[in-house]
């Protein structure tokens, strides 16, 4: 938290429970985009942005597979298809641990605001003591929702090293020029530029394929789609980068509202009960606008749920995938079917923004 925020909420002067958690609400879940525009995306464009990359990879994964079946490379006489599987398996159990992560910060995110909602409930009834008390057993759901920031922090680095060496091959056997993957660059208007240049590319080899008239023009075809991978792999690194920030922004948020603001608000300003010694209900105390931030944390639950449920699909989607053991000549047929199946997807799928 900046200098600014860890000054305010002094004793004796409780800061609105609607201010701390409408900053909580509003937390960037982008990073280089205006909060304007962060807030008319929302969750949705987010999830879609940290599961492409991801879903990108293993479709070309697939069609090079499937084109470059029967192939193998001419000196060690390894099947081309054997290699790019071992990236296969390894980015699926990646995304398993990825849905594993995502599920235990889920379930950290979603005790913490059961106990803080009880808190308030029970201060605004009245029993301020018993709603401290909640507040003060809330380390653990932060802890659950730590070790799932951790999680997603983990390298891709097997990943990596497996499909240098499947790129490497198939370079090797079909002569092709490998650039440089466009999460590499350092400028981020370099880098857009980049990857707006690798996105034409691959369109361009997607059409070779689809229209490829033989078995080696599919093969070749194949193997140049394998090579625009490592920019896949870059931007989901990126995507993990971004996401890891945005679940360690949160936790910070949660421990604060644990830790100072809710427990000042129920010392100053929680009712005490309500008219003739009957309890208040819990939401009398929160203003149009706590009740609206509150919400929002609802949302942002939500949106790590919607999160988790995508990783799934993507699991069974690949499993689906390598259920698939064709030979060369339907090999072929499928990568080519693939690639035009992915030519006429809808450009926020098929070329990401």
């Amino acid at each position: 938290m900046s200098s600014e925020e860890s000054g305010r909420g002094h004793a004796g002067e409780a800061e609105p429970l609607s201010a701390a958690m409408g900053r909580g609400a509003e937390m960037p879940m982008t990073d280089g985009r205006s909060a304007a525009t962060a807030h008319a995306l929302g969750p949705k464009a987010d999830i879609a942005r940290w599961l492409s990359p991801l879903m990108r990879l293993g479709e070309m994964l697939h069609g090079a597979a499937c084109g470059l079946t029967g192939v193998c490379h001419p000196q060690t006489h390894v099947a081309l298809g054997g290699r790019v599987m071992r990236v296969q398996y390894l980015l699926r159990d990646r995304t398993g641990d990825l849905e594993a992560a995502v599920a235990l910060f889920e379930e950290g995110g979603q005790r913490f605001m059961a106990a803080v909602d009880a808190a308030l409930r029970d201060a605004t009834r009245g029993y301020p003591d018993d709603g401290l008390l909640r507040l003060t057993r809330c380390a653990p759901h932060l802890e659950c929702m730590r070790q799932g920031v951790q999680g997603l922090r983990g390298g891709l680095d097997a990943v990596g090293e497996a499909l240098d060496a499947a790129q490497n091959a198939v370079v090797e056997t079909y002569g092709l020029q490998m650039a440089a993957p466009a999460g590499t660059a350092v400028v981020a208007g370099a880098r857009a530029s980049a990857e707006a240049e690798h996105d034409t590319a691959l369109l361009v080899d997607l059409r070779r394929l689809s229209g490829a008239t033989d078995g080696a023009q599919v093969e070749a075809a194949a193997a140049r789609v394998l090579c625009h991978g490592r920019v896949e792999l870059a931007r989901m690194t990126g995507a993990l980068d971004d996401l890891s920030r945005h679940g360690q922004a949160l936790i910070e948020a949660c421990a604060r509202l644990a830790d100072e603001i809710v427990p000042a608000w129920i010392g100053s300003a929680a009712p005490q009960g309500g008219l003739a010694g009957s309890p208040a209900r819990h939401d009398e105390g929160l203003t149009p606008a706590a009740a609206q931030a509150w919400a929002g944390w609802q949302a942002q639950m939500q949106a790590m749920q919607a999160l988790r449920e995508g990783l799934h699909d993507l699991l069974r989607e690949m499993g689906r995938h390598y259920a698939f053991n064709p030979t060369p000549e339907e090999g072929r047929q499928a990568a080519m079917d693939w690639a035009r199946a992915w030519i006429e997807q809808p450009p926020e799928l098929r070329l990401p923004g």
